[in-house]
């Protein structure tokens, strides 16, 4: 009965295995031709893969494509981060960055120099202190000063130290705006390699919604997921995006 196994017993060379396919031939013969089972990768799910069950035929087609399909996709996707297009349009968003910083940074600096104090950059960081024409002032030439004088710079030093911290405070926000502008373009420059690939095979399994499901889910993965298919120099460790860098520090030119 169904459930059950069937043992053929016998000596050897009486034919058992002739016998017990002649059997299956014969009575498969009469049944409908079963469907193809295809698993495949669950991206909602990796510890579940999914069962596509296919017309008679189609399943080892729709295995061959997709094992062609990566090899292409490790050809095509390396190539478009290394085409002149993609560094060229990367270039901008970094030069982008480094003049806002720039810019940013040069105002700074200006509206100190007109409140005679100067801005010059340490190992630890920026730092502020007294200036005259330029020159910043020694201990001593400070002490010199008027006491008016003094207090004044001391309250612009101080003022101008606030505003320093919220630049610096605002920094990493320049730098998230970076990382996505770099995001996006990798994800375009992936999506535009991908997607004539997979198109093509889409229209061979028109008629299978579940195959062209699943290669929806392949063209997403892979977009998202683009530094696996770059060389380990290119690629990334972390979740970053293939092109990502690190965004400059303030008043760095």
């Amino acid at each position: 009965r169904e459930g059950f196994n069937l043992f053929a017993l016998g000596p050897a060379g009486v034919g058992k295995h002739q016998l017990v396919q002649r059997f299956l031939q014969e009575r498969a013969a009469a049944e409908p031709v079963p469907s193809d089972l295809c698993y495949v990768h669950n991206f909602k799910d990796p510890q579940k893969p999914r069962a596509l069950r296919l017309p008679p035929g189609r399943g080892a087609p729709l295995a061959k494509d997709l094992e062609h399909l990566i090899d292409e996709l490790r050809a095509a996707v390396p190539a478009v981060f290394e085409s002149e297009d993609y560094r060229a349009r990367k270039a901008l968003i970094d030069k982008e960055l480094d003049e806002k910083q720039a810019r940013t940074f040069e105002a700074f600096e200006e509206r100190a120099a007109a409140r005679g104090v100067s801005v010059h950059r340490t190992p630890s960081g920026v730092a502020l202190g007294p200036s005259r024409d330029g020159q910043v002032l020694s201990d001593e030439e400070f002490e010199a000063l008027p006491e008016e004088e003094r207090r004044e710079l001391t309250a612009s030093i101080e003022d101008l130290q606030g505003e320093l911290q919220e630049y610096l405070q605002a920094a990493p926000r320049l730098g998230r705006e970076h990382w996505r502008k770099l995001e996006a373009l990798d994800r375009e420059v992936t999506s535009h390699a991908v997607s004539h690939l997979i198109d093509e095979l889409r229209g061979r399994y028109q008629d299978l919604p579940e195959v062209l499901e699943h290669l929806t889910a392949v063209q997403q993965d892979v977009i998202d997921n683009a530094g696996d298919f770059l060389p380990p120099d290119e690629g990334s460790d972390d979740d970053s995006s293939p092109g990502a860098a690190p965004a400059p520090m303030p008043g760095d030119r």
